[in-house]
């Protein structure tokens, strides 16, 4: 009985042994390729924080934290420097702090090693707005999309762009092909917005618009200021005096605002707001005129 038992142990012993060798065949061995991922990844979490600290004025927490990604992207880029992810991270962090020249030396990188990714040509395109080669923005817009046909961004930097040009029906229908890409694209919305009230004259639809932003984003302030005016320009005062109010809530300086406000409280006949309008704007440009 004890030779049968010692047999019995033998064999689980072998039958372990055996299953451990084959795990290790199996598994994936785990080296140094893994840790550029790792460390973008990193850098990814840090890049968006960023984002939110910018969004409420916190520059100095968004700027460590723009920092650290980056020390994470070069150190990544000493384990594997032919890699397409960290050029094109390092690239849009430049971007995002305004560091062009250098967004476009990265980007190029980037693209010299995989010409497949949509998105590295566009923001080589947006660091080429800010350097006024509007040309080649153009390029790098189209390239993009000729990879992407569902990118939404490049469809509205292209519509952007063509915009700044006075090329407002092409920037009209790249902001409708951005728009049915992804429907809930506030800055999309908020910039048709803009060409349904400045270029169509078609204010209903331009309300609809600006409503949809503030609806999506509560504090995208803009969007309440020109609800405001296409409200006055349709001739609804009250609306207008309504979105235009809320909007001075957070910008009680806007003269603009300050203006139509008053221009539509007259129109409503609210006499006496409008003359306090009136001479806060006056206050307002006699402050500017001293300085």
């Amino acid at each position: 009985m004890k030779t049968l038992h010692k047999i019995t142990l033998v064999f689980i012993f072998f039958l372990c042994l055996n299953s451990t060798f084959a795990q290790e065949e199996t598994e994936p061995k785990k080296d140094t390729v893994d840790a550029p991922t790792m460390l973008i990844n990193s850098g990814n979490v840090k890049c968006d924080s960023a984002e939110v600290h910018i969004k409420r004025k916190e520059k100095k927490l968004a700027d460590k934290l723009y920092a650290d990604a980056l020390k994470d992207y070069k150190k990544s880029l000493k384990l594997n420097k032919v890699q397409f992810a960290a050029y094109y991270r390092i690239g849009v962090l430049q971007n995002k702090t305004g560091n062009y020249k250098d967004a476009i030396e990265n980007l190029n990188l980037a693209i010299k090693i995989d010409t497949t990714h949509g998105e590295a040509y566009r923001e080589k395109g947006i660091a080429e707005v800010a350097l006024q080669k509007m040309s080649d923005a153009k390029i790098d817009f189209s390239k993009a999309i000729s990879l992407d046909v569902n990118d939404a961004a490049s469809y509205y930097q292209r519509g952007m762009l063509a915009e700044h040009g006075r090329d407002k029906q092409p920037a009209f229908e790249d902001y409708e092909s951005a728009l049915e890409i992804k429907p809930n694209y506030p800055d999309v919305l908020f910039r048709r917005g803009m060409l349904l009230h400045n270029f169509k004259r078609d204010y209903v639809l331009a309300i609809a618009d600006f409503s949809k932003v503030t609806e999506l984003d509560p504090e995208y302030m803009e969007a309440y200021f020109w609800k405001g005016k296409s409200y006055f320009s349709g001739e609804d005062y009250k609306s207008s005096e309504r979105e235009l109010t809320t909007f001075l809530q957070k910008d009680s300086s806007n003269v603009e605002a300050l203006i139509m406000r008053g221009a539509a409280r007259l129109n409503s006949n609210d006499y006496s707001n409008a003359i306090r309008d009136l001479m806060t704007q006056l206050a307002l440009i006699q402050k500017t005129t001293l300085h």
